[in-house]
């Protein structure tokens, strides 16, 4: 005896596979459509030769090194006991949140 619910499971496979195919295309053309132009910043000499703006290019990749190299490892350990209670770290709650009881 064949079973009944072998078809409607291969129907049921094409439909999801035709909808996923529409929902794809769909997205895709809407996507390719609402896109707008992509367009560089301008460049201005008098902006770009600020010899602050110049050693913060410098800067910069180093300050970021520091953070994730230094400073939040540091933060995560001091955010362990018993470091907690040995620096006084204080978690600081959200105040937009409310408090549960």
């Amino acid at each position: 005896m064949k079973n009944p619910f072998r078809r409607s499971a291969r129907r049921l496979g094409a439909w999801a596979l035709r909808t996923l195919c529409l929902v794809a295309v769909a997205g895709i053309l809407s996507f390719t459509v609402t896109m707008g132009e992509a367009e560089a910043d301008r460049y201005d000499p008098k902006k770009a030769g600020n010899p602050i703006r110049i050693s913060a290019y410098i800067l910069h990749p180093a300050g970021v090194l520091i953070d994730y190299g230094l400073m939040r490892p540091c933060f995560w350990v001091v955010q362990r006991e018993p470091f907690s209670t040995i620096f006084g770290y204080q978690p600081t709650w959200n105040e937009d949140i409310p408090e549960q009881d």
